[in-house]
């Protein structure tokens, strides 16, 4: 850039790299927003089903759960 003696001819080469800067900073923000939106419903999602499950323990209603729970009524 310091090589071209006119100024029109270096702001047009600093407007294409920075174009091309912007255009690389807007993909990488698109990318990090879709996998951390991704992980985010991955969390909320983890976190729902572990929920669940500890509701069912709590009520009893986890089949794995009644099974032990039938199987130690049985006498031995």
């Amino acid at each position: 850039m310091l090589e071209l003696n006119q100024i029109r001819q270096r702001a047009d080469l600093l407007m294409q790299l920075l174009q091309k800067d912007l255009q690389f900073a807007e993909l990488k923000n698109k990318v990090t927003t879709k996998t951390r939106t991704e992980l985010d419903k991955q969390q909320r999602e983890y976190f729902l089903q572990q929920q669940l499950k500890s509701i069912k323990e709590e009520l009893g209603t986890d089949p794995n759960i009644q099974e032990v729970k039938d199987m130690q009524k049985r006498p031995s």
